[in-house]
């Protein structure tokens, strides 16, 4: 199988080179002979207003040269926005069995590649999605550190439950591949375009799994630069979900598809709620009851000093994030417009 991997880039002048020589590091499975070049990774330059060209051009012309991969550098071709340089990079990547998807910012494991193509060889499968690393920091082309939380550990084993079933959901774009064959092509607007592309996938019949040696890195921001990427990201959750999970009912396996499904639709906001009416309650309850103003106080600190301890100021911001989000929806236009990096 012949693979294109795409870096849709804006403004990443900082981390594009890092990103260049950790692609041209991956181990690439070999194909039939009579090509030039077995594989292609292509950087697409999303109307930067950096040098990030400049320095992915220099990058690709130091590397040193690899009989199975092809390197290109190109210009968006559509409006600014992650999902015109997707499309560009597609339009590059024409012919080749399998699509790459990966984030200019993150780091991915050596042999990711080859562990995505094995899970290729089931032709039932049409999407495959790393798996997620959250680390400190990514310096000298070596992820540091552990920043993985309560509710990364949970959703990564959610996600190896339903790989199982070939139902996987979240998936991300640091790095996720989809066959070609599966027809999922990149929608201009939608801020989720790695969970669109997935549905696209799942929606024409194909399974989508979890590879779970094809390790992905990223770094995850801390105080208030995480709580805004976080309402952003659910935002263009919800988004998704709404355009697709109505039609996806008709065709999901039963029962587990459908459960999965209702869950994703209904059971983020239902969780929130739960978590901040428990939260709520005993501040209520102390408030209305006769007890005096020493208990209600009492009660009003304990509460308070729980929500500063984990698990519990965890399950804060979480159910702060997704009422947030769900209360103020993505606006569609301009949706796939890049944001700084925190």
């Amino acid at each position: 199988m012949r693979l294109a991997i795409v870096i849709p880039a804006h403004d990443e002048a900082a981390v594009i080179e890092q990103k260049i020589h950790n692609t041209h590091g991956l181990e690439l499975p070999a194909v039939g002979e009579g090509q030039p070049f077995a594989h292609l990774a292509v950087v697409v330059d999303d109307h930067s207003s950096d040098d990030t060209m400049a320095r992915a051009l220099a990058a690709v012309q130091s590397l040193p040269a690899r009989s199975d991969l092809e390197w290109r550098v190109v210009a968006s071709q559509h409006r600014p926005g992650k999902g015109g340089a997707l499309a560009t990079g597609f339009a590059e990547a024409a012919g080749f069995e399998i699509l790459v998807l990966t984030d200019a910012d993150s780091w991915v494991s050596s042999r990711a590649a080859l562990e995505t193509v094995r899970a290729f060889a089931d032709p039932t499968v049409g999407g495959v999605s790393g798996s997620q690393r959250y680390v400190e920091a990514i310096e000298c082309g070596i992820p540091r550190g552990d920043r993985a939380d309560l509710y990364d550990s949970l959703s990564e084993a959610v996600r190896r439950f339903e790989s199982r079933r070939g139902m996987l959901f979240s998936v991300h774009g640091p790095w996720l591949a989809l066959r070609a064959s599966a027809g999922a092509e990149p929608k201009l607007g939608i801020a989720a375009d790695d969970l669109d592309l997935a549905l696209q996938v799942r929606t024409a019949g194909y399974r989508v799994v979890l590879a779970e040696r094809a390790v992905y890195c990223e770094v995850k921001a801390a105080g208030a630069p995480l709580f805004e990427q976080r309402i952003r990201r659910a935002r263009a959750y919800f988004e998704v979900v709404d355009l697709y999970l109505p039609r996806m009912f008709a065709i999901a396996p039963r029962p587990w598809g459908a459960i999965q499904l209702a869950g994703y639709w209904i059971a983020p906001v239902a969780a929130a709620v739960l978590f901040m009416a428990g939260i709520m309650a005993p501040m209520v309850l102390a408030m209305r009851s006769e007890s005096g103003p020493g208990v209600q106080w009492a009660t009003m600190l304990a509460v308070s000093g729980l929500l500063l301890l984990d698990p519990f100021h965890t399950c804060a911001a979480y159910a702060a994030v997704i009422l947030s989000a769900r209360l103020a929806p993505m606006r569609r236009s301009g949706a796939d417009r890049w944001r700084r990096r925190f």
